[in-house]
């Protein structure tokens, strides 16, 4: 007996499709986040370019939830096995507190991109890196 054949998903190919499928899995997968997410003590605004891991270009599309959530435009651009690709602009769903400013609001305070912070290794040589969590660390 034939194995019953089952319909392929189809392939998001607008970004409105790409959004829905980026909805469907946020409710899936971070809806549940929702009770542990503060409120944001940064106020994000509608086309700000802004820093989300090493996607390109990343702009708020839309701030929702009272800025609890944004929804960011990043461009698809790099290369795969050599060969440059470039799949235009795609939607991400993500908390405010996974996304950094690109130009931090308070250049001056301790802890934010500009400051570096020094450490020591396991040999006792200290080593000078940059804070690579920009504004997430509370420094009294």
């Amino acid at each position: 007996m034939a194995a019953k054949r089952t319909t392929k998903k189809k392939e998001p190919v607008t970004y409105e499709d790409f959004l829905a499928v980026q909805w469907e899995q946020w409710g899936s997968h971070h809806s549940h986040e929702a009770a542990n997410i503060p409120q944001p003590s940064y106020q994000f605004t509608v086309g700000e370019k802004v820093l989300f891991g090493a996607l390109n270009d990343c702009v708020v599309a839309e701030v929702l939830d009272g800025g609890r959530m944004l929804h960011l435009n990043f461009h698809d651009k790099g290369t795969t096995y050599g060969k440059p690709y470039d799949a235009g602009r795609k939607p991400r769903l993500c908390w405010w507190t996974e996304v950094d400013p690109l130009h931090a609001p308070h250049p001056s305070r301790l802890g934010y991109c500009q400051k570096e912070f020094s450490r020591t290794d396991s040999k006792g040589h200290e080593s000078h890196r940059p804070h690579l969590n920009c504004g997430k660390l509370k420094v009294s």
